[in-house]
C-alpha cells in the first residue's frame, strides 16, 4: 500500500504531534500518530520504517514501549525524546535498542536528519540494526562528475579513504560535505563500523563537551548515571565533526589531546579513556583566518588539516546540474513512493543558468517544492522560475526610518531577519555578514520562531 504510514510518532502532547506530522510530511514521510505506548504497539507493523517516541507518557512510558517494540521488531529505528539532562533515561534508551535520543527542547532538523539516516542506511525490520547494507559498500566510489576538478578530487578522496588519517573538508554551506564524509567512511576499512556525526554549532558548550567526551555520574545536575560520549561510541569507526570552526575555544585543547594521544577524560571523570575513532572534520569558514584572529588554535588546525579536500561550489561545476537534478528527482519520488518528475529543456536551462548561492541544498529545496505543487509529471520553466526569483520569500524586511518606540530587541530582530532573508536563509553567510557565530544564528532562529 503506497499510502500506508511509514513513520510512527508517539507522544501524548497534541501540539507536538501536529508539529511533527506537518514537518514529517515536508520530508516525504507518511506519519501516523499514537498518544500512548499501548496505542503505538497496536499501530506498528512491517510497513513502519521508523518511530519517534516520547518518554514521559501516561500508562506505558517510553522505555517500556521501546522494550516492547524491540522484542517485536529488534531492528526498527527508534529515536527517543527525553527531558533535558535526563541522562539516565537516555542511557537506558540506547541500551534498550534506540538508535539515538534527543533532549527537549530539540532541533527538528536534527530529528529528521536521524530519521533520514535510518532511511538511507536501509535500517528496516529485516536488516540487522546498525549495519550498512552490502550494496553500499561497493569498492568503487558512487560519486560521479563531469567536472574535471571534481573528478580529480574524487580520485584523491578514494585513495585518502584507505589511509585512515584525519581529513578536513572545506567549502561553502550546502556543497555536500556530510555526503563526502559518508563516502570516505564507506570506502574506508572502517565501513562496517559506526559513522557518527556531531554538529559543533548545534549544542551549547556544556552539552557539546558531554556529547563528545561523555560524563560521569554527578558531573552536573541531572547526571544520575555515567554516559559514553561520541568518541567512545565511534571507536573503530568514524566521527564526523561538522562545522568545526564553531568549536568553542575552551574545548579545542581537549580535542587536540584526543587527536594527538587518542586519550581523553569524561566530564567529571578521573579515569583516562582511549579511542580509535577516525576523525573527519568539516567547515564552511576559513580556519586559517580564524587562527590569525586568535579564535582557533594553530596546533589544532594543523592536526586537523593533515589532508584537506575543498568541495567546489555548485556554480563552479554547473555541468553536473543535469545529472544531479535527475538524481534528486528520483530520490524524491522514491521517498514519496510516487512516479518521478522530469525536467523540460527550458526548466533545465533555468537550473543551469542560476548561480545557486545555497549550493546543492538549495537545489534540493527548489526541486522538492517544485514537485510538491506540479500538476504535470514534467516540470516546466514556470514551475522553477518563480522559486528562484525571490517572490516566494515574502516581503523584504527593512529597518524603519522612524526608530521611536522600538526596543533594542525590535531592532535586533529586524536586522537579523533582513540579513537572513538577503542571504537566502543561509545560516553560515548570515553569521559572517552579522559578525556572529553560526550557533548564534541557530539561537536567534529559535528565539524568533522562524520555521
Amino acid at each position: 500500500m503506497t499510502n500506508a504510514p511509514n513513520l510512527l510518532i508517539v507522544d501524548d502532547d497534541g501540539t507536538i504531534q501536529r508539529l511533527l506530522v506537518m514537518v514529517a510530511k515536508d520530508f516525504g514521510w507518511r506519519p501516523a500518530v499514537a498518544g500512548t505506548g499501548e496505542d503505538a504497539l497496536k499501530l506498528v507493523g512491517p510497513e513502519i520504517r521508523a518511530v519517534v517516541l516520547d518518554h514521559d507518557m501516561p500508562g506505558m512510558n517510553g522505555l517500556q514501549t521501546l522494550e516492547a517494540l524491540m522484542r517485536k521488531y529488534p531492528s526498527l529505528p527508534v529515536v527517543m525524546l527525553t527531558g533535558l539532562n535526563d541522562a539516565e533515561t537516555a542511557v537506558r534508551a540506547i541500551r534498550s535498542g534506540a538508535m539515538d535520543y534527543l533532549t527537549k527542547p530539540f532541533e527538528l532538523k536534527r530529528l529528521f536528519d536521524l530519521l533520514e539516516q535510518a532511511r538511507q542506511e536501509g535500517k528496516t525490520h529485516l536488516a540487522p540494526a546498525g549495519r550498512i547494507p552490502a550494496a553500499r559498500k561497493a569498492s568503487g566510489s558512487k560519486l560521479q562528475s563531469a567536472n574535471p576538478q571534481l573528478r580529480t578530487l574524487l580520485d584523491q578522496l578514494a585513495k585518502a579513504a584507505r589511509l585512515d588519517t584525519t581529513i578536513l573538508l572545506t567549502g561553502e554551506s550546502g556543497t555536500g560535505k556530510t555526503y563526502f564524509a559518508r563516502e570516505i567512511h564507506r570506502l574506508s576499512p572502517r565501513a562496517d563500523e559506526s559513522f557518527i556525526t556531531v554538529s559543533c554549532p548545534a549544542l551549547p558548550r556544556d552539552l557539546l563537551e558531554s556529547e563528545l567526551f561523555g560524563h560521569e555520574r554527578g558531573a552536573f545536575t541531572g547526571a544520575t548515571v555515567s554516559r559514553t560520549g561520541r568518541f567512545e561510541q565511534a571507536s573503530k569507526g568514524t566521527l564526523f565533526l561538522d562545522e568545526i570552526g564553531d568549536l568553542p575555544t575552551e574545548l579545542q585543547p581537549k580535542l587536540l589531546t584526543v587527536l594527538q594521544d587518542r586519550e581523553f577524560f569524561r566530564v567529571g571523570g578521573s579515569k583516562q579513556l582511549e579511542t580509535d575513532a577516525r576523525v573527519i572534520a568539516a567547515t564552511n569558514v576559513n580556519l586559517r583566518e580564524r587562527v590569525e584572529q586568535g579564535a582557533f588554535r594553530e596546533d589544532l588546525y594543523y592536526r586537523l588539516n593533515i589532508i584537506e579536500f575543498h568541495i567546489p561550489a555548485l556554480r563552479d561545476r554547473k555541468e553536473d546540474i543535469p545529472t544531479m537534478a535527475t538524481g534528486i528527482l528520483s530520490e524524491i519520488a522514491r521517498k514519496r513512493e510516487t512516479e518521478g518528475c522530469t525536467l523540460s529543456s527550458g526548466a533545465m536551462d533555468i537550473l543551469r543558468d542560476f548561480d545557486w548561492p545555497g549550493n546543492i541544498r538549495q537545489l534540493q529545496n527548489v526541486l522538492e517544492r517544485a514537485t510538491a505543487f506540479a500538476e504535470k509529471s514534467e516540470l516546466a520553466e514556470e514551475d522553477i522560475r518563480h522559486l528562484l526569483t525571490g517572490r516566494d520569500k515574502g516581503p523584504a524586511i527593512t529597518l524603519p526610518a522612524d526608530l521611536h518606540g522600538l526596543t533594542l530587541q525590535d531592532l535586533e530582530r529586524n536586522a537579523f531577519m533582513h540579513a537572513y532573508l538577503r542571504t537566502g536563509k543561509n545560516k553560515a553567510r548570515t553569521a559572517r555578514e552579522l559578525g556572529i557565530s553560526e550557533r548564534s544564528v541557530y539561537n536567534l532562529i529559535g528565539r524568533y520562531g522562524i520555521k
